[in-house]
């Protein structure tokens, strides 16, 4: 039997998915929700594509709680703390969760935050979903909290829609 893994973006996303190399907003915390539905899975890593890192910089991925109807998302349930961007670490990454969590069946919200506008990531692109993206359930957005030298704050506050994708291409996986 394979392990089960959750690739962001998922559902009706998949058919309309391209990637590109794209910079950030430093400290801006840039979300993506998710759903895990059939099964719990415990997620222990993050994999993702480092295009361009700077020395000095950091990137930071978390997962946080959702309460369905509501663009306010809950607390952080797990991070993976700043994670270093460096010229030498380009490629591509897989990075553990500080402390793995399990997810049951729901929505959540994947969060991600760099502290450096030079980092590049490789990037998702599925401008066919921004037409959905609209409160109460925003598909992609920001979150109204920022994000401290690569650090994801606890909470993420309101998220208000966006249509620029700004996310990582990246798969959670135990």
């Amino acid at each position: 039997m394979s392990t089960p893994k959750i690739g962001v973006p998922l559902g009706l996303a998949g058919p309309f998915v391209s990637t590109a190399a794209i910079s950030y907003v430093a400290n801006t915390v840039n979300t993506v929700l998710f759903e895990v539905s059939g099964f719990s899975v415990t997620i222990n890593n993050v994999l993702w594509d480092l295009v361009t890192g700077i020395n000095g910089s950091h990137v930071g991925f978390g997962i946080y709680a959702v309460t369905p109807g509501s663009a306010t998302r809950g607390t952080r349930l797990a991070d993976t703390g700043p994670v270093n961007s460096q010229v030498a670490d380009a490629g591509l990454k897989i990075t553990p969760f500080l402390t793995p969590v399990t997810l049951e069946c729901g929505q959540y919200c994947m969060a991600f935050t760099v502290d450096s506008a030079s980092v590049t990531t490789l990037a998702v692109n599925i401008a066919a979903i921004l037409p959905y993206n609209a409160t109460p359930e925003v598909f992609l957005g920001t979150a109204a909290n920022a994000g401290v030298a690569g650090q994801l704050p606890g909470a993420l506050g309101a998220i208000t829609p966006t249509n620029s994708l700004k996310f990582p291409t990246m798969m959670l996986s135990n």
